[in-house]
């Protein structure tokens, strides 16, 4: 980030930059792991005898599954950013006052 954009942001601004980065790497990171665990999941397949086929998530679990939300949840979503807004609103009116 320049110098001068960093000081032309606000606190909200820059916590939302800081947010996203975050949650960049994070998501990078996991599809990092989901690809080894197909890799490691195709390269099993052929030894575990015909008919006989696994979850990939039996195969090679991740920390991640069994967390509430491992699955996108598009209703949680919406609810979150409403939840989001009204508590940006509320920020907003007591700093225009």
């Amino acid at each position: 980030m320049d110098e001068t954009i960093f000081y032309n942001t606000t606190p909200r601004t820059f916590a939302n930059i800081v947010n996203g980065y975050r949650s960049k790497q994070e998501t990078e990171f996991k599809e990092s792991w989901e690809r080894t665990r197909v890799i490691v999941a195709v390269s099993l397949m052929p030894h575990l005898g015909k008919g006989k086929s696994r979850a990939i998530t039996k195969i090679y679990p991740l920390p991640w599954d069994d967390e509430k939300g491992a699955e996108y949840a598009p209703i949680e979503h919406k609810k979150a950013v409403k939840e989001a807004e009204s508590l940006w609103q509320k920020i907003d009116q007591k700093t225009k006052q």
